[in-house]
């Protein structure tokens, strides 16, 4: 059976050219179905896999928010009770640190109250459980919460009362469930009502606080500043990033509530859409369902994608939407240009420019992204102009080459920056809300609005270009591709007797190590045979890393690797291509691999999630001097 050939973007695309067309679409149809069923089956298991163990569901949404000093509630108890552990939930006020303090005084055997302990709610502290273990235990039926300030041990303008507890639990010697409240009475001198909001949801106690709890790491700007967005809060915590990553958070709690899950539940989401747009990239540039699903199982076995996309942080959008933009933009680069009609190619373009957009406005990252598909698309008008006088252009000849090449790049000028501004201006939407709920409604021109967002731009580089303070986990960029520094996220509170729960940001060392290999070979081979898949992977790869080497912000993380990992698993994909190549036997090798891979990610599994394992064992996954967790 004879096949006619077109060269594509990518390499040559079969086109079935035979009388039993019919017979040939039904099996097609059939193996399509199979493919998607495939890949829908991957993804599910990982959307489980990460949304098990998320977060709570469920947590208190009352608090108090003193406005002053000296407001006091007594607690009585059903019965005199010996109080061990405190534990309570830190809200978000109405300034900016959100700091205050509470003085704890217990009833003596004399009925006078006798101070004891203070619970302190410090800065950057937001829907986090904290705890007070007593080195002495009291025992009493009654207690006095009395509203205090809070000063901040190193930075004497952090100091206040008016930051918000949601709850507080009292715990009795050996017990592991709140000591039940018969009565609660604010009482003078500054009598405040809402004093009571301490202790109304003791249902919804927490004896010990974890991530499954309580915000970590990053956790403590988006979230806040996203329930800021929802409650129309008018001080905004989080400004040094655009706001459309808060905004989904926004949305996210309203679906899913205000509570651990509701903040991460839309970035695991995120994170498992990535297998399926994973395994579209690989089938666009490999023309293969087999390579396809290796590319997507290795993104679903990879350590950091499955961290930080169950973090409640924006990376996960981010980074979805970055691999959204270089999608499109293979749709485009792949399309035979001279047979397809012109609005058709207009289609990946569009949509190209509307994730690129998208990105930019949850962080400035998706700048660098932009670099690496402007480029790609300028080397396909190139080849296109190179081209001119086959298929439809024949009948046009170069003037026709001519005008739609120049209204292409026109019409790109609003796909790519027309539409982004738009997108990234439209992010500003909840600030302007609030600060037009401020003035009594009062509406901003457009003048002012732009002058706003303007301001906010320089707010934001003069911020990161200050980012100079030292970290333990810091790294540098060039060091990420072989994880010289794991960021250290999370370390449990309270430690069992001979176990640790920890969560560390790091790739998986199977795929990022060999993955530099696959980079240095995917050079080396696409450069030989002109292979035009070698340049989009380093289009993506390097527009993304390179910047960082020149970037004004000195502090950098390696998490800050998270969107060139995509890239990097192409060329894996792409070295697997090369060697099955010819030899079927190869492909054996390959699933051992992707095996291996899965292996290494069931092994630090405890270390991603928290879970609370041997210290042992946690010490046999320092693979390297450099690794603390």
């Amino acid at each position: 059976m004879a096949e006619k050939k077109l060269e594509g973007f990518f390499g040559p695309k079969k086109i079935p050219n035979n009388p039993y067309m019919k017979k040939k679409t039904k099996n097609k149809n059939k193996q399509a179905t199979r493919e998607k069923l495939a890949i829908l089956i991957l993804t599910l298991l990982y959307l489980v896999l990460a949304l098990v163990n998320l977060g709570n569901t469920k947590g208190p949404v009352n608090g108090w928010t003193p406005q002053k000093a000296g407001s006091p509630v007594i607690v009585e108890f059903e019965q005199e009770e010996t109080i061990e552990r405190i534990t309570f939930l830190a809200g978000l006020g109405d300034t900016w640190y959100n700091v205050t303090a509470l003085d704890l005084y217990y009833k003596d055997q004399s009925g006078r109250y006798e101070y004891f302990a203070t619970l302190e709610k410090g800065a950057s502290k937001f829907l986090k459980w904290l705890y007070l273990n007593l080195e002495e235990p009291i025992t009493t039926d009654s207690i006095k919460v009395v509203s205090g300030i809070y000063q901040d041990p190193e930075e004497n303008f952090i100091r206040g009362t008016r930051g918000e507890i949601m709850e507080v639990c009292f715990f009795a010697q050996g017990e592991q469930e709140p000591i039940a409240i018969k009565s609660l009475t604010p009482t003078n001198p500054y009598l405040d009502e809402s004093a009571t909001n301490l202790f109304d949801e003791q249902d919804l106690f927490v004896y010990e606080p974890s991530y499954m709890n309580s915000t970590y790491f990053d956790e403590i700007y988006f979230p806040r500043t996203a329930y800021e967005f929802l409650i129309g809060n008018e001080t905004i915590y989080e400004n040094t990033h655009p706001h459309l990553g808060k905004i989904i958070i926004m949305w996210s709690y309203k679906i899913f509530g205000v509570n651990p899950f509701g903040y991460r539940a839309m970035g695991a989401i995120a994170g498992a859409l990535m297998i399926p747009l994973m395994y579209a990239l690989g089938k666009k540039l490999f023309k293969n369902h087999y390579l396809a699903m290796v590319a997507a199982a290795l993104l679903c076995f990879d350590c950091m994608h499955f961290v930080q996309t169950r973090l409640g942080t924006v990376d996960s959008y981010l980074v979805l939407f970055i691999m959204l933009t270089f999608y499109f933009m293979a749709s485009y680069l792949d399309m035979d240009l001279r047979k397809t009609s012109y609005i058709k190619t207009l289609v990946p373009l569009f949509f190209s420019g509307l994730f690129f957009g998208c990105a930019i406005s949850v962080k400035w990252i998706g700048f660098y992204a932009g670099a690496g598909i402007a480029f790609l698309f300028f080397v396909k008008m190139y080849m296109e102009w190179k081209s001119f006088g086959y298929g439809r252009i024949v009948h046009g000849g170069k003037a026709l080459a001519a005008r739609n090449t120049l209204l292409t790049c026109i019409i790109c000028i609003f796909f790519f920056i027309a539409i982004p501004a738009v997108i990234y201006s439209v992010s500003y939407t909840p600030i302007f809300q609030i600060q037009s709920a401020a003035i009594d409604g009062q509406k901003f021109t457009i003048a002012e609005m732009a002058d706003n967002i303007i301001a906010s731009q320089k707010h934001m580089f003069s911020y990161h270009e200050g980012v100079t303070q030292d970290h333990p986990f810091k790294s540098s960029w060039y060091s990420w591709p072989i994880m010289y520094r794991p960021v250290y996220y999370y370390s449990a509170p309270i430690k069992a007797e001979g176990q640790w729960g920890t969560i560390v940001s790091l790739g998986n060392p199977v795929i990022w190590w060999t993955g530099v290999a696959a980079l240095i070979g995917t050079a080396i081979v696409s450069i030989k045979k002109r292979d035009k898949r070698g340049l989009f992977i380093f289009a993506g790869y390097l527009s993304i890393l390179l910047p960082w080497a020149v970037a004004p912000r000195s502090i950098t993380f390696l998490y800050h690797y998270f969107a060139c990992v995509p890239f990097l698993i192409l060329a894996i994909v792409y070295m697997a291509s090369y060697f099955m190549y010819g030899n079927s036997k190869i492909k054996k090798y390959v699933n051992l691999y992707v095996l291996l891979s899965a292996l290494v990610f069931a092994a630090f599994y405890p270390a991603m999630t928290g879970v609370k394992v041997s210290v042992e064992y946690i010490e046999l996954l320092r693979w390297l001097p450099s690794w603390w967790f």
